[in-house]
């Protein structure tokens, strides 16, 4: 009887039946592996999502109490805080419009001061100018002549360049004098 396990084409035939067999199982051994990384991937997939939505929940949860505690605290801060800043700009308002009227009211009265004074030296300038006309007039009625005290004695003055030439008396009886 001839040897199975030792002649060529038993041998080749082991070899091909041995290489299938290899072949079929690293393909099992593939899909199994392949199975478990898409088993395990959705698996990491599903904890992910479920890590990253408990993270998320918890971030949102704390988030919302830290703003409810810091509405809380600005509510209690903000009322104060907002009395005195609307009591500072309504003060600072009253301030400015008292300042505003005093000014506006104070140039009023300044205005209608200077425009009571300009109308005074209007009419003193006429008062002048009329009382220079008269001075003007008895000057040239009394030729310069003046009367005048001095130290406690009375004095005519005459024009500059007249000259008393002679004394004479009156009708009623006065001393005059003669000018040139």
């Amino acid at each position: 009887m001839e040897n199975l396990g030792t002649s060529p084409g038993h041998m080749s035939s082991l070899v091909e039946k041995l290489q299938t067999k290899t072949e079929q199982t690293r393909q099992e051994i593939e899909k199994l592996t392949d199975d478990q990384f898409k088993t395990l991937s959705k698996s990491l997939s599903i904890s992910s999502k479920n890590a990253l939505t408990t993270t998320e929940s918890d971030i949102v949860r704390e988030i919302e109490a830290m703003q409810s505690r810091l509405t809380a605290r600005c509510s209690t801060v903000s009322l104060p805080f907002g009395s005195r800043l609307l009591q500072t700009c309504l003060l600072g308002v009253a301030l400015l419009t008292g300042l505003s009227v005093g000014s506006w009211g104070l140039m009023a009265w300044m205005g209608s001061k200077v425009q009571t004074l300009h109308q005074e030296i209007s009419a003193l300038r006429q008062t002048k100018e009329v009382e220079q006309q008269t001075l003007a007039k008895l000057q040239g009625k009394t030729w310069g002549v003046q009367l005048e005290t001095i130290e406690g004695k009375r004095f005519i003055i005459i024009a500059k360049g007249s000259k008393i030439t002679t004394t004479a008396t009156t009708r009623d009886g006065r001393q005059a004098l003669e000018l040139e």
